[in-house]
């Protein structure tokens, strides 16, 4: 602490008031620009698994899963029992795990375009992507639907709302459609999507993809749907 502010006591005798304030929010910029990165890319835990194929068995509100180790993102979530969540990588179109011969894909965000990161959580929001199409995107719809890949349709989030320059992709006419959210392309980070389907209870499982994959998104929706349940266990 002693060390920290004599930082801040040297860098106030030699800057401005708001010049320090400027540097104070680079240093946030780029924290948060990091954040997001690691996030939405997923610079992952690279430590090796000790034992190549084994499997985590994890407890999570109440729902078993059995899950193989090298799926998982994280080496403090690679344990047996309660967890509030777990973080998974998977390659597109296999969502095979990472191994010696394909660990780079996981890392390079420039060739991370079929890397899909998958979240099962506790979530007591049982509103998931579907439900949130009509009571609450649908509010902030703007501009005229416009046809996008694979028989999808895109609206426009209202500027100045919370969803601000996103857009959301859904399935039009069905009863049970299949919605993802989707961030433009930024400095740093690729256009990414983000779906979450709730699976019973407080479980739900929320899988971010690139957005080029929304030219497959019946078989990556039909896929995940499969992986998560050939996941869980009586």
């Amino acid at each position: 602490m002693d060390g920290t502010r004599r930082v801040i006591l040297n860098l106030a005798q030699h800057y401005s008031p708001r010049r320090l304030m400027m540097l104070i929010g680079v240093c946030l910029a780029v924290c948060i620009t990091w954040v997001m990165l690691s996030y939405l890319t997923g610079r992952d835990d690279l430590a090796a698994d000790k034992k190549p194929g084994s499997a985590i068995e994890l407890t999570i509100a109440g729902g078993r899963f059995v899950i193989p180790a090298n799926l998982i993102r994280f080496a403090d979530q690679k344990h047996d029992g309660l967890a509030e969540r777990v973080d998974l990588a998977l390659l597109w179109p296999t969502l095979s795990g990472r191994d010696a011969d394909t660990s780079k894909k996981f890392v390079d965000p420039n060739g991370a375009s079929n890397v899909i990161h998958l979240s099962i959580t506790a979530d007591a929001a049982t509103v998931d992507s579907t439900g949130r199409l009509a009571t609450v995107y649908a509010r902030y719809f703007t501009g005229p639907a416009q046809p996008a890949p694979a028989g999808l349709v895109a609206r426009k989030l209202v500027a100045g709302s919370a969803f601000e320059g996103e857009i959301v992709y859904f399935e039009s006419g069905a009863t049970q459609p299949f919605v993802a959210r989707c961030y433009p392309r930024q400095p740093l980070l690729p256009p990414t999507c983000i779906r979450d389907v709730n699976i019973g209870g407080v479980l739900t499982y929320q899988y971010r993809f690139h957005q080029d994959l929304l030219a497959d998104w019946q078989a990556l929706n039909a896929s995940i749907r499969s992986l998560v349940g050939d996941f869980r266990t009586p």
